[in-house]
């Protein structure tokens, strides 16, 4: 008798177990204008049906997971076992329509960068580097990092990440430079072989900088920070803006800048470019080095007229179909400026030089210009749309696609980044560029559902209890 009881519950679990495989493997191939809800949560997405690039293999031991480069194929499948011919079909068809970076305790997400041949995507989170696959596993991360780390991006030239970063108290702006092949388990140590940083001299010196202005009445008023330059923080690879040499890319670094509303100074979005191709042995130092003073001497250094925005580009990215570079910022708090979220840099127009506006002193400088699309302001002949997202992170892909990042904040406080994989639409509306190829919700605070929490296989050969983001999100979705 008992061995019936035991075959009868054997049964119902199997039958069990594939209603929910069953449910699972529906819910991923649910069309884009289905939207599947988090249990009782605001937040509203879908778990994606993808086509992804074959995803990179795993050799596990018994004190790491070593990641290897992904074994390229002319195939891949869909979650129904469809062969799919990667010579053969649309570009979106190969990139998840929603990546995460995972839930973390931190400030929140300052930038992403993706490496298209390899699947992976990497999150900056202020003070650690998180690495995922296209398939939704956290794979890897760099942690203990002091200071504030800003936007990021990839060079497939060297397959190196660079990112904006400054120092506990300021004492320096730098670029850290990490190596993306080292990075290939959790909690890394930022030590010389993974991450060395680059000082950035101008950026400094400019930030450094104070003069004195005299006032109506007699008195003196010192004025710190030229352009009011806060730091560094938005950054990507893209061609020169004077377009001399058109086949190398340059890393484009953007100015924070302080939000006085009564400086005059203060109202252009400031962008360094510079070669990086031999800056990880000629001048990375151990990122310990707080304060070294080891960089390029010089720069080319270029303006944009767009009127002061909140710490001026967070994010940037370089749209090569169109020749421009999308640039994503806080709205002014300026009230003789339009609160424009997004600029673009027309990289058609050579830079001009011309003396700078609002300057205490005349001062000329190449001057960029605007991508004419979108809003127009027309008092201070500004182009620029109202851009509700793009800030914590932009990564394109190509052929118009982009990622782009939406915040959530869990119950417990944390912070989750989603990325979407988003379409650019120009438009003369008032909305951004960018179209969601997903629907999700408009509410991105989760109060009730249950903390996801992101972690990701232990490092030993033992089984792992650990899930994926996707795996997590099936598992609220009933999967």
């Amino acid at each position: 008798m008992k061995k019936v009881h035991i075959i009868i519950v054997a049964v119902l679990v199997s039958l069990i177990a594939l209603g929910i495989a069953g449910a699972f493997a529906a819910s991923r191939n649910a069309p884009l204008n289905e939207v599947s809800t988090i249990a009782t949560t605001t937040m509203t997405t879908i778990v994606p049906t993808t086509v992804t690039a074959p995803p990179p293999t795993t050799t596990t031991t018994s004190e790491s997971t070593t990641l290897t480069e992904a074994t390229p194929s002319s195939t891949t499948k869909k979650s129904d076992g469809t062969v799919i011919d990667l010579n053969n079909l649309s570009i979106i068809d190969l990139y998840p329509l929603s990546l995460s970076g995972g839930d973390w305790d931190v400030k929140h997400c300052q930038g992403i960068a993706i490496d298209k041949s390899n699947g992976f995507i990497y999150y900056s989170y202020t003070t650690m580097l998180i690495k995922c696959s296209f398939d939704g596993k956290i794979v890897a991360s760099v942690t203990g990092i002091k200071g504030h780390m800003g936007d990021i991006s990839f060079n497939e030239a060297d397959k190196m990440l660079y990112c904006g970063y400054y120092s506990p108290g300021r004492t320096g702006f730098y670029i850290y430079i990490f190596n993306t092949k080292k990075i290939n388990k959790m909690n890394m140590k930022p030590t010389k072989d993974i991450v060395r940083s680059v000082y950035i001299k101008e950026a400094y010196e400019d930030y450094l900088y104070s003069y004195e202005k005299e006032n109506e009445d007699g008195t003196v008023t010192k004025i710190s920070h030229k352009y009011g330059c806060s730091g560094i923080d938005g950054v990507t690879m893209g061609p020169d803006f004077s377009r001399k040499e058109k086949k190398k890319e340059y890393l484009t670094i953007a100015y924070g800048t302080y939000s006085e509303t009564k400086r005059k100074d203060n109202n252009y979005q400031i962008l360094l470019q510079y070669d990086v191709s031999s800056w990880w042995n000629n001048y990375g130092k151990d990122v310990s080095e707080l304060s070294h003073r080891s960089g390029p001497p010089d720069c080319k250094k270029y303006f944009l007229f767009t009127g002061n925005t909140y710490w001026g580009t967070q994010t940037m990215e370089y749209f090569d179909e169109l020749n421009i570079w999308i640039l994503n910022c806080y709205k002014t708090r300026k009230s003789t400026f339009n609160p424009y979220t997004l600029f673009a840099v027309d990289g058609d127009i050579k830079p001009k030089k011309k003396k700078l506006k609002g300057q205490p002193e005349t001062e000329k400088q190449y001057v960029l210009s605007l991508y004419t699309d979108g809003n127009y302001d027309k008092k201070n002949n500004i182009w620029g749309w109202y851009s509700k997202y793009g800030v914590q992170g932009i990564a394109y892909m190509g052929d118009g696609l982009f990622y782009v990042t939406h915040p959530y904040k869990a119950w417990t406080g944390t912070k989750l980044a989603i990325s979407y994989l988003n379409v650019w639409k120009s438009s003369k509306d008032g909305k951004g560029p960018f179209t969601l190829c997903v629907n999700v919700s408009n509410d991105y605070t989760i109060k009730k559902a249950k903390h996801i929490e992101i972690t990701t296989t232990k490092a030993s050969t033992e089984t792992t209890t650990n899930k994926s983001f996707l795996d997590q999100l099936a598992g609220l979705l009933g999967g």
